[in-house]
């Protein structure tokens, strides 16, 4: 006979649990015993021996009641100098309060229940090989006891390192002006920049024939219709409209000089919902020559406003 199947012999028994069955407030099944048990108990046997291990209980997915879990026995029996280990994995079932391990390999009840969940399960057999003592659940906490006297202070420590430098306080009240100091040399005269600016105003952009605006005047009706500047250098023409363009919209914007297109020319475009362009290019202009702006717009209908300006310089 192998060691396994003679081990199992020996701890096998037809235990009964004596006395009334507890009431549950739920069906007992084998979620009712779940985790891991500590088995102590006396093999009632000649010769005696003692039986010490673990039994670790997982209960079926469902816990129906009909169901059964799976528990893993891990022991060791010991009589007057000798000892053997014993190592199964079997069934189990839970039938009101009785819990069956195997095929009546160890029969015990349900006791001291908490949370749904058997904190000892007795095992009292009866026959021949019979087996006793108490299968105990390992992870339940204990009552906590009353705290203990507050201990003496102990010596003071040595003292830590140097903290790190705190944040700067707030800025004090400003003093008093001083004196004025003398007055500097005249620097040499700057040359300055005239910002010449314009637009539509609230006027439509039309569709099909340009238009034209006047820095400072706003809409001309005609390109000769500028305002005259000193002699000097424009540049750095800059156009927003009062919205991005849509799709298949654009809008070209040139500067004139008495009527004539020059370089300063800008274009936003409806393509990438833009509302602005720039020129960084630059036009000489003589004294008294006119400045004004041509606005050509394509595309369906605009209903955008225009704002433009540039720089200038004599």
């Amino acid at each position: 006979m192998n060691n396994s199947r003679h081990l199992y012999t020996a701890f096998a028994l037809a235990a009964l649990c004596t006395g009334t069955a507890p009431a549950f407030a739920d069906a007992p099944s084998t979620c009712s015993v779940a985790g891991t048990y500590l088995l102590s108990a006396t093999l009632l046997s000649s010769p005696l021996s003692q039986v010490g291990g673990t039994a670790v209980f997982t209960p079926s997915a469902s816990c129906d009641p009909a169901e059964a879990g799976t528990v893993t026995i891990e022991a060791t029996y010991a009589s007057t100098g000798s000892s053997q280990a014993y190592h199964e994995t079997m069934s189990y079932r839970v039938d009101g309060a009785i819990v069956t391990i195997g095929d009546g390999f160890m029969v015990g009840g349900l006791s001291g229940m908490a949370n749904g969940i058997a904190t000892t399960v007795p095992v009292n057999g009866a026959g021949w090989l019979r087996l006793a003592g108490t299968l105990t659940r390992r992870d339940i906490d204990g009552i906590a006891g009353l705290p203990g006297p507050v201990g003496p202070v102990g010596p003071a420590g040595p003292a830590g390192p140097i903290g790190i430098q705190g944040v700067p306080g707030v800025a004090g009240p400003v003093g008093p002006a001083g004196p004025a100091g003398p007055t500097g040399p005249t620097g040499p005269g700057g040359a300055g920049t005239i910002l010449l600016t314009g637009g539509t105003g609230m006027s439509i952009v039309p569709m099909g024939a340009p238009s034209y605006s006047a820095p400072g005047a706003g809409p001309v009706p005609a390109p000769t219709g500028g305002v005259p500047v000193p002699a000097g250098t424009m540049g750095n023409l800059r156009v927003r409209t009062s919205a991005p363009l849509l799709l298949g919209m654009s809008l070209q914007i040139t500067v004139l000089v008495d009527g004539l297109p020059t370089s300063l020319v800008c274009v936003v475009d409806g393509a990438t919902a833009s509302d602005r362009c720039s020129s960084v290019g630059t036009v000489a202009v003589s004294a008294g020559q006119a400045v004004s702006v041509q606005f050509d717009a394509a595309g369906p209908l605009m209903i955008y406003s225009v704002a433009y300006s540039m720089e200038l310089v004599p």
